[in-house]
């Protein structure tokens, strides 16, 4: 569903709906990624398995922060009892850090990628480095 046709909807209903969607999203997202570390690598190595559950969890967790923030904003208003008061969105902190780990463990993903590469053997009619000669 929508975010505009989520918002609609009674609060619990709302909520099961957004993770409903962000799950299925996560799902496919994990799918391409594990089909590209299969075409680059050959396999999926128990480490690999790990680092993508690692991905879409952090994946999840940005996807759940950057829907609160299209929900309420980056400024939300909270009451502590006495007066009403303005403040930053929390979620907006959560999704840059979600953010940063995605892109750790991305990057270590494509590390492994490549060291799955490193001993390939040359191409057919290739010509090996002058320097494997010494």
């Amino acid at each position: 569903l929508p975010l505009e046709q989520i918002a609609a909807l009674p609060l619990p209903e709302a909520r099961q709906a957004l993770l409903t969607r962000i799950d299925s999203e996560v799902r496919a997202y994990r799918a391409a990624l594990e089909a590209e570390t299969r075409e680059t690598c050959g396999e999926l190595s128990a480490a690999d398995a790990l680092l993508l559950d690692a991905i879409c969890d952090a994946e999840r967790i940005r996807r759940e922060a950057v829907a609160q923030i299209a929900e309420k904003g980056l400024r939300e208003r909270y009451s502590n009892g006495r007066q009403s008061l303005e403040r930053e969105n929390k979620a907006v902190g959560q999704a840059h850090k979600a953010a940063q780990t995605l892109g750790k463990l991305m990057a270590a993903l494509k590390a492994r990628q490549r060291k799955g590469q490193a001993g390939a053997q040359l191409p057919e009619g290739a010509v090996a480095d002058e320097l494997d000669d010494y």
